[in-house]
This record gives structure tokens, C-alpha cells and sequence, in this order.
């Protein structure tokens, strides 16, 4: 065989083994093709149900962080929270639970106050309050583990002024504050339709009152500053009507008025041995206790 038939035989021989490495190439390509697809429909079959992290934050089209969320980091003793956070980068809103128990619920204004806040307590209150732009709260309502629920108002300098309310016992009540904090004005109604308003002076003395009920006269009554009952007048069930006149240690001195048959009576003290009427039980001098200022 020439030199020139040998270079012509190596040649075909280099060609057939191109094309082999070509199909070989092409097969390969293949299968990983379809192994790819293979693992792809196996996912399909038991896709991901559990992703797990500390923290995760999602940000808006320009890379700005809009969302975190964080799952209790070491310098904030363990609380976990939601945080949402506008296009300037303040946080608007909150969602937090902590460690003994409590979540709260947060809204901010655009300069990061705080403007509203609600939340629950291990001890089974609940509470939503509102916050003016000065940052003082103005208005607080509260339930209570005992059935009880509150609704106070505070002016401009955070001061308690106005709360009503009702217990776990059926009493519903209201009660006006001056800018002391003094209580200067109460009103209750208890479950027996009895209905009581008391006046009170700068150092919460009562100084006068009126009761109303379906069974009891209605009454008013004025008291000195030592909170004893001087005045009664009252209009009773049997028709009769009548005033009392007490001494400074709450003795009956005169009683005035209409029996319940119409005639007109009188007695003094002075001289008189017997009142001629059974005087009313005096209504109690206190209100409820559940208008808290701290609260």
C-alpha cells in the first residue's frame, strides 16, 4: 500500500469516528434530558411543604425592604414579629408575640409614632388604645377577665377625665374627672333597675345625689363636706311626698310634707316625740371603683 493509499484510509477512518462521537453526544444530550424531566414530575409528585429560616425579608421592584418577618432574634429577649414598612422606609405597622405570653398590634403614622395599639394578656385582658400625633393616648378600651369592660377617655396632657363601662355583675357605670384626676360626677344602674347619680366636690366628697328605683322612693339628697346626709327629699311609692332635715350628727330634726292620704304633715324635733314617717335607708355614698386613672 502506497503513502497516499494509507493517508486516504486514516482519513475515512477519522471521519467515521467523528460522526460516531456526534450520535454519541447527541444520546447523551438526550438522556440527561429526559433524566431532568424524570426528577422534575418526581417533585411534582411530593412538592416542598416546609421551609424553615429566622428571618425573611421581601423587598419592592427598586430593592427596598416593604416586609420582614423575624422569629425571635437574641437582642430583643425572644419577641417575634411582622413588620411592614413603607416606601420611605418607615415601619407603618406591626404584629409582635413575646416570650410571657402577650401580642400586640400596632399602627404607626408616616413619622414612625405610634398612633394605635391593641393587645392581649396572659391575665385575660385586652386592650385597644389611641394615640394622638403628640404621641399621649387619648382613648383606652379594656376588657377584663371578669366579664368587666372599660371605656376611658384622656385629655391633651394625658390625663384621665371620662370612663364608663360595666361589670361582670351587671352594673353599668360613668364617671366624670376634673383636671385632677378628682372624680367630680357619677352615674350607676344596677341589675334591680336601680339608677343612682352622685355629685361630688374637689376632694371627692359626695355633696349630693339623686336615686330612682321600681320598688324605693326617688330621692334626692344633699350632703355636708364630712359626707353626712343633711337633706332628703323624696317622692314614695304610697304616694306621699316629704322632706327631711338632719342635725350635723344625723339626727331627724323636721320632716315636712304629704302623706299618702293628703294631708299635710309636719314634725319638729323640738317638740315633737315621734317622726310621723319611717325614714328611708340612705343610699350608699360611693360609686364604682372599676374608673381606674392608671388604666
Amino acid at each position: 500500500m502506497t503513502t497516499n493509499e494509507r493517508l486516504d484510509h486514516l482519513e475515512a477512518q477519522l471521519q467515521s469516528l467523528t460522526g460516531r462521537h456526534r450520535r454519541l453526544r447527541w444520546i447523551a444530550s438526550l438522556a440527561i434530558g429526559l433524566l431532568c424531566c424524570a426528577v422534575a414530575l418526581g417533585f411534582q409528585d411530593e412538592p416542598a411543604t416546609e421551609m424553615a429560616l429566622r428571618k425573611l425579608t421581601i423587598v419592592d421592584q427598586d430593592g427596598k425592604t416593604r416586609i420582614m418577618l423575624e422569629g425571635g432574634a437574641m437582642d430583643d429577649d425572644g419577641i417575634a414579629g411582622t413588620y411592614h414598612v413603607d416606601a420611605n422606609g418607615k415601619v407603618r405597622a406591626n404584629t409582635l408575640t413575646t416570650p410571657d405570653g402577650n401580642a400586640a398590634f400596632s399602627l404607626f403614622d408616616d413619622q414612625q409614632k405610634i398612633r394605635m395599639n391593641l393587645n392581649t394578656q396572659m391575665n385575660g385582658r385586652t386592650e385597644i388604645k389611641l394615640v394622638d400625633d403628640a404621641g399621649i393616648p387619648r382613648i383606652g378600651l379594656y376588657t377584663y377577665g371578669e366579664n368587666e369592660a372599660e371605656l376611658n377617655h384622656l385629655d391633651a396632657s394625658g390625663k384621665f377625665r371620662l370612663s364608663s363601662g360595666t361589670t361582670g355583675k351587671g352594673v353599668s357605670f360613668t364617671g366624670h374627672f376634673d383636671h385632677l384626676q378628682s372624680l367630680r360626677y357619677g352615674q350607676t344602674a344596677n341589675p334591680n333597675r336601680e339608677f343612682v347619680q352622685q355629685f361630688f366636690d374637689p376632694e371627692q366628697a359626695i355633696r349630693f345625689s339623686i336615686r330612682t328605683g321600681p320598688d324605693d322612693p326617688a330621692s334626692l339628697l344633699l350632703f355636708d363636706s364630712n359626707e353626712r346626709n343633711r337633706y332628703i327629699l323624696e317622692s314614695r311609692p304610697d304616694g306621699s311626698v316629704g322632706e327631711l332635715f338632719f342635725n350635723s350628727a344625723g339626727d331627724v330634726q323636721l320632716i315636712q310634707g304629704v302623706d299618702d292620704k293628703g294631708q299635710a304633715m309636719t314634725f319638729d324635733a323640738r317638740h315633737d316625740a315621734e317622726p310621723p314617717i319611717t325614714m328611708t335607708e340612705e343610699p350608699s355614698t360611693t360609686t364604682e371603683e372599676n374608673a381606674d386613672p392608671d388604666q
